[in-house]
């Protein structure tokens, strides 16, 4: 209601400040409006809100097919016979459609909302993974060319950043900004699990025992067939139509897309928000590090592995590994953001503070990678720092991008990843992913290092 030239809140019997739709909109739209108010205090996390995070955590926690690359790609070249460049290109389609064309689910979620993005994405996933275990079930019998191949592994990839979208901006939507940093923990740690449960589902239940000669070619380390490969995408396509279902099943408790972000910003805004010193410094983090990691994570692995003599089943047991040091990374990165956030005089340094430790983390591991057989050791390193680096990722857009752009922010910021990735991805080809490539590696996560550092001091105490 009105007074005067005042616009004045209503309140209910328990309360609660009741605000219009252009008030809400307001108050997400201000950077420092930090409190929503209950009679003067923070406003509280409801029940219904916390049970819903586990499900939105089952979203994301299969959303990175292409991390699962690693664990079969030499058995790709060997059965089918695919050049370096034709296996690269597998995995650089499938950064097409899950980050260079990430910004797509990003604007559909802001427009549509929760339930659109949701529904696109499993369809498109199944579908792919469906296509994936088509086109390997017969082979060596009859192989798929390397093209439609990865055709369908974009397509995957591509439905998998929509369900993305739809658990965690849902997630960072219906919490208050204050737990932002520890809800985008939190589904970074899910993402982990399925860091986790995928290499454990290949290892356990569809890569084949060294001792199986009809399946597995132990002079060459590899597949001798790609069924095993074709099943475990069939397990994909069960498992990502699943999720849609269950993550569909609470759509009715995940507010409205207007009443979260009030419509969204014109191009002409968005553009401006780029501009923010905070969104500048993220852009640079994406081209100058987060890049150089998602090579390695995507490809690099397999081909450090394959460089120091590492069997399939040495190199599954070293991703399932790396999963669970992932996982312990967001947990650290995430937590320790939060704590020096609110309980440290560093206040709005303190992700910044966080984000140095985990890129550090990175620069150590491509430092050791420099030398062949440090392989083990600085996987694990860039895999702590990445966990680190996916806590802190989604809350450092939402806190520059704010709420109502969110979607949009991710999406952007995915599709630069990706896009570097084809330009660093065929580097390290070139370069034969040797001392040199990780040489740039490591001088991109040096200069990260400083800007972050640049940023900390800026922030300090803010």
């Amino acid at each position: 209601m009105e007074n005067g030239n005042h616009n004045v809140s209503k309140v209910d019997a328990l309360g609660l400040v009741l605000r219009s739709p252009r008030e809400s909109f307001e108050v997400e739209n201000d950077q420092d409006a930090r409190r929503l108010v209950r009679g003067g205090e923070e406003e509280p996390v409801e029940l219904w809100q916390w049970a819903l995070a586990p499900i939105f955590g089952l979203l994301v926690m299969f959303c990175v097919p292409m991390m699962t690359y690693t664990l079969y790609k030499p058995s790709l070249e060997v059965v089918l016979g695919l050049e370096e460049s034709e296996s690269q290109n597998i995995v650089n389609f499938g950064l097409l459609g899950g980050m260079i064309f990430g910004f797509v689910p990003g604007l559909i979620f802001d427009k549509f909302g929760y339930s659109v993005t949701l529904c696109l994405g499993g369809a498109m996933a199944t579908i792919g993974a469906s296509l994936v275990y088509m086109f390997l079930k017969d082979s060596p019998e009859a192989p798929p060319n390397w093209f439609s191949l990865a055709l369908a592994f974009m397509l995957m990839c591509h439905g998998c950043r929509y369900q993305y979208f739809a658990g965690i901006c849902a997630a960072l939507g219906i919490f208050p900004e204050r737990l932002a940093g520890s809800m985008s923990a939190f589904m970074a740690i899910n993402v982990s699990l399925g860091y986790i449960v995928m290499p454990a589902l290949w290892n356990n239940f569809f890569l084949p025992a060294e001792s199986d000669e009809i399946n597995y070619d132990a002079s060459k380390k590899e597949l001798r067939n790609l069924k095993p490969v074709a099943r475990f995408f069939l397990g994909l396509a069960i498992i990502y139509g699943l999720v849609t279902i269950i993550g569909l099943a609470i759509a009715f408790k995940v507010p409205a897309r207007q009443a979260v972000s009030g419509g969204g910003s014109s191009f002409a805004q968005r553009v401006q928000l780029l501009k923010r010193p905070r969104v500048m410094a993220l852009l640079s983090f994406v081209v100058l590090s987060i890049s150089f990691v998602y090579v390695f994570m995507s490809s690099g692995f397999a081909e450090a592995s394959q460089q120091a003599g590492a069997s399939a089943k040495q190199r599954g047991a070293v991703n399932f590994r790396n999963g669970i040091v992932g996982m312990c990374g967001r947990f650290f990165h995430g937590s320790a953001s939060d704590m020096l956030r609110s309980r440290t005089p560093a206040k709005q340094a303190g992700p910044y503070i966080a984000s140095i430790s985990a890129v550090s983390c990175t620069l150590m591991g491509f430092f050791l990678l420099m030398s062949r057989q440090s392989w083990v050791t600085a996987t694990y390193f860039i895999g702590f720092g990445f966990g680190g680096i996916f806590a802190l990722f989604p809350a450092a857009a939402r806190t520059a991008f704010g709420v109502e752009e969110v979607g949009f922010g991710l999406g952007v910021l995915f599709c630069i990843i990706g896009s570097m990735n084809f330009v660093f991805s065929s580097l390290a080809v070139a370069l034969e992913f040797g001392p040199a490539f990780y040489c740039i590696c490591v001088i991109g996560a040096g200069i990260t290092i400083l800007m972050f550092t640049g940023m900390a001091i800026r922030e300090w105490g803010q």
